[in-house]
């Protein structure tokens, strides 16, 4: 979720942004990641694996002299480590480790001929990641830490083939 941190000083170095949650058994230490930079950031929420319930979600901007504070609940109903699926059982192209939560590492069975494209799509088709290869490349690396847990579409392609 991204969000835009307001009425701020001139120099963003100056306020300090913490979040927390009142339930660490479903969202443990370390699965509320903040990224980017300046006013412009990014939260992400990675619930503990298999676990479910609610839980409230704080997020504090403070700035030595003044804090704000906003607070929003958050409901896991499923909580599933990301995997990848082969489009079927006969599938040369392999994925390591799979399920992951981190990185993996997308396998040809041979040198392509041509460029490679591997995209990365949501269940609903909604496009999440994508990456191109030189014709020598037989291995690719997918960083999948930004992902919410889930199954995830892969397609692999080659001017000759997908």
């Amino acid at each position: 979720m991204s969000f835009t941190v307001g009425e701020t000083p001139a120099d963003t170095s100056a306020f300090t942004l913490t979040v927390a949650t009142d339930n660490l058994v479903l969202l443990p230490e370390g699965s509320l990641l903040v990224s980017g930079s300046g006013t412009e950031r990014a939260l992400t929420i990675r619930p503990a694996p298999g676990k479910t319930g609610q839980a409230k979600v704080t997020l504090t901007v403070a700035d030595g002299e003044a804090r704000k504070q906003t607070e929003f609940r958050v409901k896991v109903e499923t909580s599933i480590v990301a995997g990848l699926e082969q489009s079927s059982p006969t599938a040369q192209v392999k994925v390591v480790p799979n399920p992951t939560q981190g990185t993996c590492q997308v396998l040809l069975p041979e040198k392509p001929r041509g460029p490679v494209q591997i995209q990365l799509y949501s269940p609903l088709g909604q496009p999440v990641q994508a990456a191109a290869s030189r014709e020598t490349d037989i291995s690719f690396s997918l960083i999948l830490t930004d992902c919410l847990p889930g199954v995830y579409l892969l397609r692999v392609s080659t001017a000759a083939q997908t």
